[in-house]
């Protein structure tokens, strides 16, 4: 069983931390404390009562900048303000800060193996947190130290334990910070994928600059439409919208959203004229989004009559991507198991293939003809409708 970021989404924790931030702010305002002794900390919450607030509830012995644990914290809020769409500031007090990080000696609400702890606070004004960290070496920040930090950090921007169970022995901090259990190496003091998958769902892509940011090759993403024109590129975590954006940056181009995308899609009058069908064949020969230039050309070859929709298949089928894609040496039934995966996204059903392999066995049809039986089947046009958002 693999891990999956839903396991660390509970709705009602991240409601907390989104209005903490507040509902059109993507700014988390921070707090370290510097200052070394002892100190009491209140209490805010909600009862059936109403707002509660307990004076000097919490005692506890601050040790301050202890070890670089500051930098560290520094360092780890800067790297996550690049990923999630979420900047953080660093405020030399405490008052109107989000999060309040405390790092500790003692903590008089800490039982007896407890290291950290991320407490919920609130009044009629607002929502806040205080993360304590109770380090546990005397001498420099270790990797169980740097695991605690960024455990109780990731709860204060919304990620709950694995399944709400920190000590499900299924999974360990490499597979997730939110866990208690170490790793098979040591404690992991980053955020692994699915933590970093599970932000991104919570807050969104990082997008300030109007780019954002996929770590797999273009080719490796499917894009969407909307009946309404909003557009948005289905990623691990589901579907992200990309409207308004200026560029999207994969790991092996950078496209333009109004001419890559919007200007796909724009190129599309009907479901079953050529632009559909050209639209559909650059997926079912290349099983990804086609490019604009290489859409418009072969849209007005075919609207011109230079090109008939089958010499198209053919030129496409010969192309030096059809066959890396597919290969040309392949057995027939390798390649009618590559048209289910590549076009309509699942493995054949026996009937299926039994049809297609004895048209292509017995010569009733070639490649290029199953092809373009695949690419204008009911199912892909099914498929083709809900890419560009009509019913």
């Amino acid at each position: 069983m693999s891990f999956s970021y839903t396991y660390l989404i509970n709705q009602n924790h991240i409601n907390f931390s989104k209005l903490a931030v507040g509902e059109k702010n993507e700014t988390l305002t921070y707090f370290f404390d510097t200052q070394i002794g002892d100190k009491y900390l209140d209490r805010y919450y909600t009862s059936s009562v109403g707002f509660v607030h307990n004076t000097n509830a919490i005692q506890i012995t601050s040790i301050g900048n202890f070890q670089n644990s500051h930098e560290f914290i520094k360092d780890l809020f800067i790297r996550l303000d690049e990923i999630i769409d979420l900047d953080f500031i660093e405020m030399s007090h405490n008052n109107g800060s989000i999060l309040d990080i405390y790092p500790i000696s003692f903590s008089s609400n800490f039982q007896e193996n407890t290291v950290g702890m991320c407490i919920k606070q609130e009044v009629e004004a607002g929502k806040w947190f205080d993360v304590l960290w109770l380090a546990q070496s005397q001498n420099n920040l270790n990797s169980f130290d740097k695991n605690t930090i960024i455990h109780e950090i990731g709860h204060s921007i919304g990620l709950s334990h694995p399944n709400e169970d920190g000590f499900d022995e299924r999974w360990n901090s490499e597979d997730t910070v939110m866990s208690y259990n170490k790793g098979d190496n040591d404690w992991n003091f980053w955020f692994s994928e699915g933590d970093i998958n599970a932000l991104k769902k919570i807050w969104g892509r990082e997008n300030d600059s109007g780019t954002m940011i996929f770590n797999k090759n273009f080719e490796k993403y499917k894009f969407f439409q909307s009946s309404d024109h909003k557009y948005s590129i289905e990623t691990s975590i589901g579907k992200e919208s990309i409207t308004g954006m200026k560029n999207l940056k994969f790991a092996n181009k950078i496209i333009n959203v109004e001419d890559d995308i919007e200007g796909v899609f724009n190129q599309i009058t009907g479901i079953k004229d050529i632009t559909g069908k050209i639209f559909r064949l650059y997926n079912a020969a290349f099983n990804r989004f086609p490019d604009s230039e290489g859409l418009n050309y072969w849209i007005r070859m075919n609207q011109s009559e230079e090109n008939t929709y089958r010499q198209t298949c053919s030129s496409f089928i010969i192309s030096n991507e059809f066959i890396s894609k597919y290969g040309n040496l392949i057995s027939n039934e390798s390649y009618i198991e590559r048209l289910y995966n590549n076009v309509l996204e699942r493995g054949a059903d026996d009937e299926g293939m039994q049809y297609w392999l004895s048209n292509l066995n017995q010569g009733i049809e070639t490649r290029g003809e199953v092809l373009m039986g695949f690419s204008e089947s009911n199912e892909n046009i099914g498929i083709f409708q809900e890419v560009l958002g009509w019913s």
